[in-house]
């Protein structure tokens, strides 16, 4: 008999995303993409694991040689009755999971008693909740099969079995706050805690990784230790020095560089910050003896020097993105009647699996770094200065490895797209905070609302948010469309209105008080939810000329560089092109929160340049 057969584990998104730290977002996606690549490999070695088998992610993904993600699913053909090969894969799970336990503890030498391992194993040993769902497919089309496996699934997920857990009373992890502590630093835990956690076993470790105060479930503390490497994954600080960082290791800067690093014993990027180089932070980082706070200011202030900036970059980008109608498009109901599902499904996860590679290769710093990147979803953190050309270009790679050839391939009416969220951050902001923003951005571009736009979209959006240290936010939604169709005037081919408009206000060629007195003109004519409150043609042209007005008027022409009246006209019609074409697709209140958002980046390259105006 054959049997189509479809695996899934769980939880993902609560898993990845509960993080305090960027190892924790990287760890948990690397945790759960290697559980399902073993169960596969597992797969692959039987007799019956035909590669030609497996429908979803594609072979290559799986025995890739590099670090690839892999999603929490898989597809496959099999001739093995269901209820031994799924009671086998969840055994295969089950039993890597625990060794990625037992390692991680091992490693922290962390000497466990068995009454406080079976504490442990409440919290540890039925964590992820594997389920599976099989078709006898030999009598029916493949089409008609998966169909019924995906129904067949969505029934088992509203059926939840439940498991009751009892826990030692106590204060709860400080990562994920659902299950109690049982790892805490040694020398900087509240007593009361301490106390409270040896009635049930609780462990004593060394700093480390621990935050001040800090404690960890089982769960978490495997995250937070899990294949711990000398090369760490970026912090959030690192993420935002990333290119600053490439200019100071250049063999010009790199003595400097080196001299600033080696005055302390124990370095963090956080360290390049002014606020942080105070008596309290530099002794948790064990500054070398004969080093004074002054003598560390010097060598700060000399790298600022070299590099000709007034301050170091301290804001970030989480990037996150999810393919559209991903459940409708391997439903292949759009699928014309002439082309196979089954061919669909494999060319689908192979095209997905060129995307994902293609995105960990060249998301790399200084650009920024990759955390997890399964196909059709991404999550990643980027440096500021490249972020408009490399979002711009995660959609080139989309369209281009994913979207056009399988369009071609199945005389699809239209092709697969994806909707973006981006969160940009200060790197003092709690990570949890800035993870569940880029996921409400996220939902936003998905869930788009047709008011903001003129122009007929679904979904194929990209939300930005700007998280001010001052709590204060600015949130843009534009669809993809407004970019693609912007008219390019420059050579560049990575030119797009928001980099046009970025890029002449951080460079103070336009004064940012034209978007200020714009906003001033035009909010009076909507209601506090953005509607325009006369004819939006009225609107439109009302910003038309108010706008050529503003610019000539913010129009900075160099002192001692004089450009001729041409040059100043060509260069105002060239950005009022770029923000009336954002207008031309969206309302108001949309392009002023645009217009803001980018001020605001633009902004943060002006503070960071010597002579720079903030």
């Amino acid at each position: 008999m054959k049997y189509l057969f479809l695996f899934t584990i769980s939880p993902v998104q609560s898993f990845i995303s509960q993080a305090r730290k960027t190892h924790d977002l990287f760890s948990g996606s690397e945790i759960l993409s290697q559980l399902i690549r073993d169960a596969l490999k597992d797969l692959l070695n039987e007799s019956s694991g035909n590669p030609q088998n497996i429908i979803f992610p594609c072979v290559r993904q799986i025995l890739s040689e590099k670090r690839s993600s892999l999603p929490n699913r898989f597809i496959i053909q099999t001739d093995e009755f269901p209820e031994v090969l799924g009671e086998r894969l969840i055994k295969t799970i089950q039993r890597q999971w625990i060794r990625m336990v037992e390692q991680t503890f091992a490693s922290q030498k962390s000497s466990i008693s068995l009454d406080t391992w079976e504490e442990l194993k409440t919290q540890v040993v039925d964590y992820f909740s594997c389920r599976w769902v099989a078709v006898r497919c030999e009598s029916m089309e493949y089409k008609d099969a998966y169909q019924k496996l995906v129904a067949l699934l969505i029934s088992q997920k509203y059926a939840r079995s439940f498991t009751a857990q009892s826990q030692s009373g106590g204060r709860n992890c400080s990562v994920c706050g659902e299950r109690v502590f049982f790892f805490y630093p040694e020398k900087k835990m509240d007593e009361r805690w301490v106390e409270q956690g040896k009635k049930y076993g609780a462990i004593a470790m060394k700093q480390g990784s621990f935050d001040d105060d800090e404690a960890l479930c089982g769960v978490c503390f495997t995250k937070r230790h899990y294949q711990k490497r000398e090369e760490a994954f970026s912090s959030t600080a690192g993420v935002a020095l990333m290119e600053v960082l490439q200019q100071l290791n250049s063999p010009q800067h790199a003595p400097d560089h080196e001299k600033f690093r080696q005055s302390f014993e124990d370095f963090d990027a956080q360290l390049y910050f002014e606020e942080n180089l105070t008596r309290s932070y530099l002794k948790k980082h064990s500054v070398k003896k004969k080093v004074s706070l002054s003598k560390i200011n010097e060598r700060r202030k000399r790298l600022l020097e070299r590099l000709e900036m007034k301050e170091f970059p301290k804001h970030y980008a989480l990037v996150r993105f999810d393919g559209d109608n991903m459940g409708q498009w391997l439903s292949c109901e759009d699928l014309p009647s002439h082309s196979s599902c089954y061919e669909f499904h494999k060319a689908f996860s192979e095209k997905l699996f060129d995307f994902a590679r293609k995105c960990q290769e060249e998301i790399e710093p200084p650009v920024g770094k990759t955390i997890y990147a399964g196909g059709d979803d991404y999550l990643g953190l980027f440096c500021l200065h490249q972020l408009f050309p490399t979002l711009w270009d995660l959609k080139d790679w989309f369209d281009a490895l994913v979207g056009r050839p399988l369009q071609k391939m199945f005389d699809l009416s239209a092709s697969p797209t994806f909707s973006c969220g981006v969160v940009i951050a200060h790197y003092k902001q709690p990570l949890s905070d800035v993870v569940q923003w880029t996921k409400m951005m996220e939902k936003s571009a998905k869930e788009i609302q047709h008011s903001f736009f003129k122009v007929s979209t679904a979904k194929n959006a990209l939300a930005l948010a700007v998280m001010k240290h001052s709590g204060e936010m600015h949130q843009a939604l534009l669809s993809w469309r407004l970019i693609m169709e912007f008219p390019d005037h420059s050579d560049s081919k990575d030119i797009n209105p928001l980099q046009l408009l970025f890029t002449a206000l951080a460079d103070q060629e336009f004064s940012d008080k034209f978007i200020h007195r714009l906003d001033q003109a035009i909010s009076p004519l909507m209601d506090k939810k953005g509607h325009v409150l006369y004819e939006y043609e009225k609107l439109e042209a009302i910003v038309a000329v108010e706008l050529k007005r503003l610019l000539r008027r913010a129009y900075n022409i160099p002192i001692d560089k004089s450009l001729d009246i041409d040059h100043k006209e060509e260069r105002v019609n060239q950005l009022h092109g770029a923000i009336m074409h954002v207008l031309g697709q969206t309302n108001g209140w949309n392009l002023l929160q645009t217009l803001h958002l980018v001020n605001f980046l633009a902004r943060l390259v002006r503070r960071e340049k010597v002579g720079g105006v903030a």
